[in-house]
């Protein structure tokens, strides 16, 4: 059956299952150094679970483009190469992470697991943590506004592409006139925000079981809380090396930390 988790080798008595790398604590250290490359955090004959390093694209723009978690993994997974994902250079691919941010990928060894996880993905039954190091933009918040927030805090916004190249999005709320009544929403849940000790700095854990492009980069920035290093989305960050800002290989402090999968 195509609904269950036996397809993919896991215990179907068992939910939610989740996969996990670092924590709130590890990431506020201030000795904390993130993994510069990629690694398997847990694999089955199914389905590989994998840590992708903040510089790294996802998936490749051409066949076998080498640097790209994909390729990495496809060197040590032959089989998956036979998975007809959404384009077929993507093989397994469940999901993407944004080039800048570091964390956990997806990715299908096997037709039917790939076919599983779309149809998880498709009922919004996996659910991504993420935790990030913001700023506050006192422009658009502060502290105190902050203290007051209820948790847990839902954001919730269509999109639209803006700036050179479309290159950003933009949060489109109900009360703009770009809003579309029958557009699809895209909802960032905040779980805690934590303030980090001697720093005007914040830990925000948030999760989303529906994506969209920078969806948690805009959706914070708009709170004012921009995620610290983030070359787009935090006004207090300049970044004039034009070919870091091509090539996404600025430090952003957004890590991609658990998947759980639901029923």
């Amino acid at each position: 059956m195509l609904n269950s988790l036996e397809v993919i080798g896991l215990d179907a008595k068992e939910s939610p299952h989740s996969f996990s790398f670092l924590t709130k604590e590890e990431i506020a250290s201030k000795s904390f150094i993130r993994p510069n490359k990629p690694k398997i955090i847990f694999e089955n004959d199914f389905f590989s679970v994998l840590y992708k390093p903040s510089g790294m694209p996802s998936a490749p723009l051409v066949e076998n483009e080498p640097n790209t978690l994909l390729y990495f993994f496809l060197e040590k997974c032959s089989i998956a190469r036979a998975v007809k994902g959404r384009k077929e250079i993507e093989a397994g691919l469940v999901h993407r992470l944004d080039t800048a941010t570091s964390g956990l990928v997806l990715i299908a060894k096997t037709q039917r697991a790939y076919d599983f996880f779309l149809s998880l993905q498709n009922t919004h039954k996996i659910e991504k943590t993420y935790i990030a190091v913001s700023d506050i933009d006192k422009t658009k918040t502060s502290s105190k506004a902050i203290r007051s927030w209820n948790f847990p805090k839902k954001i919730t916004s269509q999109f639209r592409p803006f700036g050179p190249k479309a290159r950003m999005v933009a949060p489109v709320f109900p009360d703009n006139h770009r809003f579309v009544e029958s557009g699809r929403l895209y909802e960032t849940e905040i779980r805690s925000i934590s303030k980090i000790s001697d720093a005007d700095s914040y830990i925000v854990e948030c999760s989303l079981r529906k994506g969209y492009r920078h969806q948690i980069r805009s959706h914070l920035a708009c709170l004012g809380l921009p995620i610290k290093c983030d070359a787009l989305y935090n006004p207090m960050f300049s970044l004039k090396d034009a070919e870091i800002l091509k090539n996404h290989s600025y430090p952003l402090e957004l890590h991609a930390v658990g998947l759980s999968l639901l029923k």
